[in-house]
């Protein structure tokens, strides 16, 4: 269950969403929630816009897939309505930053370099300013 702000963030992350699905005439079948499974997974955040041409109303809709899916449901507006479940695939995308930006800290922090040649330290050249010497 989404608390009330959690809520409000995955609203305001929804309104930038594109319709990742449609639902027309043939309402709810099992390819339609098994896409819904798949969308769910890759994005975590999907936005479903339910045709003219369904039987339902976007709300009975957003209930029984979200119900099929183990979804939560964020907003329904108009024909419009938001599905939200916690991806196991992004999370682990999101550790692995985490940790690979914690190690990249630490070696700044250490003074070691992030992998890449020390710059060569030479002699400087003067500089050019167009007055001396030719080019």
């Amino acid at each position: 269950m989404l608390t009330s702000k959690e809520r409000a963030a995955l609203r305001a992350r929804a309104v930038s969403e594109p319709d990742r699905m449609q639902i027309g005439k043939n309402e709810l079948t099992e390819a339609a929630v098994l896409e819904m499974n798949h969308l769910l997974e890759d994005w975590e955040l999907v936005k479903v816009r339910v045709l003219e041409t369904s039987g339902k109303a976007p709300g009975e809709v957003c209930d029984e897939l979200a119900e099929r899916c183990h979804a939560e449901p964020v907003q329904v507006i108009g024909r419009k309505f938001v599905l939200y479940r916690k991806s196991r695939k992004l999370e682990e995308k999101r550790r692995k930053r985490a940790e690979a930006e914690k190690r990249l800290a630490k070696n700044q922090k250490q003074g070691r370099s992030s992998g890449k040649k020390p710059l060569k330290s030479g002699p400087r050249r003067a500089s050019r300013s167009g007055k001396s010497g030719k080019r």
